[in-house]
C-alpha cells in the first residue's frame, strides 16, 4: 500500500499545480478597460479613454490633417468588418482597419485611413 502512494502522489501534485495555474491564470489576466459608445445608433464596444503611446501617435499624425479639439481625450475604434457599415453613411467608405476618431463631449468624429494617411470622413454631429 505505502508503495502505490508513493507512485500516485507526484501526479497529484502535478494536478494540484496545473489547476493552481490555471486558476490563477484566469483570475490574474487583466481584461482591459472597455465602453460601449454609439457610433450613428450602433452599439461599438472599444478600449478606455487613456491611450497608449501608438495612440497618440495615431491622434498627433491626424490632427496634421485637420483641426482635431484638444479639450477631451477621444475615444478611438477600428473597423473590422466593412461589411457591416455598407448602409452607414460615415462608415460607407470605411476599410477594414481604419480608426474612428471620437470627441463625444464636442460631438466630432473622423475617420482615418493610417495606411494612407487620409482623412476618408468627417462629421460634426451639431451639423446631422
Amino acid at each position: 500500500m505505502p508503495n502505490s502512494r508513493k507512485k500516485t502522489l507526484p501526479y497529484v501534485i502535478l494536478f494540484l499545480v496545473i489547476i493552481i495555474t490555471t486558476l490563477l491564470l484566469i483570475f490574474l489576466k487583466k481584461e482591459p478597460n472597455r465602453k460601449e459608445v454609439n457610433i450613428d445608433d450602433k452599439k461599438v464596444t472599444v478600449q478606455s479613454n487613456s491611450l497608449n503611446q501608438e495612440e497618440k501617435n495615431l491622434i498627433e499624425k491626424a490632427s496634421k490633417l485637420v483641426s482635431m479639439p484638444t479639450d477631451e481625450t477621444p475615444t478611438i475604434a477600428t473597423v473590422v468588418d466593412k461589411t457591416k457599415n455598407e448602409d452607414d453613411q460615415f462608415l460607407k467608405s470605411a476599410e477594414n482597419g481604419d480608426k474612428i476618431i471620437i470627441f463625444p463631449k464636442n460631438k466630432k468624429k473622423f475617420l482615418y485611413r493610417e495606411s494612407t494617411n487620409q482623412i476618408i470622413a468627417q462629421i460634426d454631429n451639431e451639423e446631422e
